[in-house]
């Protein structure tokens, strides 16, 4: 059941009045606030009175990549109400819209390019695998100009790697390896204060699907070590990532580390870990139960 923490009540019944003494930059940090509880339109609603508020081109650039981000996950929770295509596809092209007016007052806004990635991607997605094929291309690009403008942003990394796990391999840029260690990447890079369960669930689908044995991990790794050290531009560097992991280190799904797993063990591992963390939850947020599900999914699956 969702549930609203007393701290987003408070916020959600401040007055007029209250809105009116309220800098664009508070109601900036109350709407990350909001989509970090996926509170999307109470976000929209922050926003839109931010929207009156602010007056420099950084200004409007934070509040226009805000837009972009919280129109699409608007249109992620009419999906899942019964939306139909066409009305999906209408949101994401105004999601795109608004990232790009982001990037009209600043061109190296990384969160900007990777929310016009996103509802590019999404677009494809909705529209069928025609057209998903047709908008990888740009939508790689975003992302990419997003990494090279931040190279510590998670999201972008997460996202290129299901990405390149989505596409064929044969008649596009697919590379299931690459996939893997924009995964990792992004795990390394995250600095939220909330466990990022999509995060390890599609690094899970992505080992499973490469399936690679412990031994050819070992190699691999090896051989990607002078890749992943002589790149100097983080797209590249980090297709590499693989190298730099420490097989060791112990893992939220296992305490002894993966050194001795294949891919399919330890995605397996990473499964079982999610869906005992969230059933373990009083209460899941849409996210999570959408991850909770999906681990379940595989796991039925795989056997």
């Amino acid at each position: 059941m969702r549930t609203l923490s007393i701290g987003m009540v408070l916020l959600l019944c401040i007055s007029a009045a209250g809105w009116a003494q309220t800098s664009a930059g508070e109601l900036f940090e109350q709407a990350d606030e909001l989509y970090k509880a996926e509170q999307h339109q109470e976000a929209m609603d922050v926003l839109e009175k931010a929207e009156k508020l602010v007056s420099s081109n950084a200004e409007k650039a934070e509040l226009y990549w805000r837009l972009s981000r919280t129109t699409l996950n608007l249109a992620d929770e009419a999906e899942r109400n019964g939306a139909s295509a066409d009305q999906l596809l209408e949101e994401f092209e105004k999601g795109e819209a608004l990232a790009n007016r982001a990037l009209e007052y600043d061109d190296d806004n990384h969160h900007a390019y990777y929310w016009r990635g996103s509802n590019i991607g999404r677009w494809g997605q909705t529209k069928g695998v025609l057209n998903s094929l047709m908008k990888a291309g740009p939508m790689r690009d975003d992302l990419e100009r997003a990494v090279r403008s931040d190279s510590a942003h998670a999201d972008s990394f997460y996202v290129l790697g299901m990405l390149y796990a989505s596409v064929p391999k044969l008649i596009s840029f697919g590379n299931k390896d690459y996939a893997v260690s924009y995964s990792r990447r992004a795990l390394d890079a995250y600095r939220g204060d909330k466990t990022k369960y999509s995060y390890y669930l599609k690094l899970g689908d992505h080992l499973y699907q490469r399936d690679w044995s412990s031994r050819k991990r070992q190699k691999e790794a090896r051989k990607m070590a002078d890749d992943f050290s002589e790149a100097s531009d983080p797209v590249e560097r980090y297709k590499y990532f693989t190298a730099a992991f420490d097989t060791s280190k112990a893992q939220p799904y296992s305490r002894s580390g993966v050194k001795d797993m294949s891919d399919r063990e330890e995605a397996r591992a990473i499964m079982e870990w999610i869906v005992d963390e969230l059933k373990g939850k009083a209460t899941l947020l849409p996210s999570e139960e959408d991850n909770l599900e999906e681990a379940q999914a595989f796991l039925s699956e795989w056997g």
